[in-house]
């Protein structure tokens, strides 16, 4: 079987279905359809609500886009994919203290702005706040 990418982006429709699979810890990455998954992953502007899971995503996951969605809660880089290259999380309602801490080192963009992030971990160097 050919691995497929999952691009869906603009369905405001399908919403429900995208969190039941992308958003509850019951219903893990998994439930997708029977085909090995694509290591990208762009659900894009769909007005997702809810909170993410971020050690549910796939191990082999390179490229993740969840921006211009209503997600909520913190973001824990430490539990991001160890192979994710590329990151869109920016327009959200992602919140919290931004820890910079143990980021994939295969991390090369990070996209956060305009989410509700209250402050910097102390990892953060002073000259980057």
């Amino acid at each position: 079987t050919t691995a497929i990418p999952y691009i869906i982006t603009h369905n405001q429709g399908c919403r429900q279905a995208l969190l039941l699979i992308f958003l509850s810890s019951s219903a893990p990455l998994s439930v997708l359809p029977n085909a090995p998954l694509h290591p990208l992953l762009f659900v894009a502007s769909n007005l997702l609500t809810g909170t993410v899971d971020w050690g549910s995503l796939p191990p082999s996951l390179a490229f993740l886009d969840l921006s211009h969605n209503r997600l909520q809660g913190e973001l824990s880089l430490a539990r991001l994919p160890r192979s994710l290259v590329w990151a869109e999380l920016q327009h959200n309602y992602l919140a919290g203290t931004l820890g910079l801490d143990s980021p994939p080192s295969s991390l090369a963009v990070l996209r956060l702005e305009h989410n509700r992030f209250t402050s910097l971990a102390s990892v953060v160097p002073d000259a980057v706040r």
